[in-house]
């Protein structure tokens, strides 16, 4: 037996006088390809087209999921921001810049793999949903990612990251907690500059 997508319909080929048919056509119709051009379609409409990541608009809607149920003991909101992306657009173009946000943005998917989701939502902003015991080890093996990286524009990707744990803050939702890793990597980016002696607005 043949399976996948199908569609049906009848054509009602006699009936009485009264409209109640006597004789009706049934046929199926294999849509399998539509199907797949449609799912394609929405993956398309939910990524990022520089980074191949989930969007924004992927962001919301799994947003919307999360606030429909209690959340899991183990889930984690990781923020992320690319460090000095200005001064390389600035100084080296561009294309430059975007090699840096995909380097980052390869860097999280690497190291968050099958743990979460990694959403592009912003210029070189990026937010994770994860599901793991240990986000500080995590954040680690981010930045031992980033660390290793190396792209044809720049030597290197430096990243701030933070992240809240619900199992650290139980109470909170999860639009809370993503308010929460922003204050904590932004914490980590002004560290950054400080102990790089970096001017954050060149």
């Amino acid at each position: 037996m043949e399976s996948g997508w199908f569609r049906a319909q009848y054509i009602t080929a006699d009936a009485t006088l009264d409209g109640i048919p006597n004789v009706i056509i049934y046929v199926t119709r294999n849509i399998n390809e539509e199907k797949q051009k449609e799912e394609q379609l929405i993956q398309i409409s939910r990524t990022d087209e520089l980074t191949r990541l989930n969007n924004r608009r992927s962001y919301e809607e799994d947003l919307l999921e999360h606030r429909s149920k209690a959340l899991a003991p183990n889930l984690a909101v990781f923020s992320a921001d690319v460090n000095g992306l200005k001064k390389v657009n600035d100084t080296k173009g561009h294309i430059a810049g975007d090699e840096l946000i995909k380097g980052a943005a390869d860097c999280l998917s690497s190291a968050i793999g099958s743990f979460g989701r990694v959403y592009r939502t912003g210029g070189d902003e990026f937010i994770a949903i994860v599901s793991c015991d240990d986000p500080e080890g995590l954040r680690k093996e981010i930045l031992e990612k980033t660390a290793l990286w190396k792209g044809n524009y720049s030597e290197k990707v430096t990243v701030s990251v933070g992240y809240a744990a619900h199992k650290d803050n139980p109470k909170a939702s999860i639009d809370e907690l993503e308010q929460m890793a922003d204050r904590d990597m932004y914490a980590e980016k002004k560290r950054f500059y400080l102990e790089s002696g970096l001017d954050r607005r060149k």
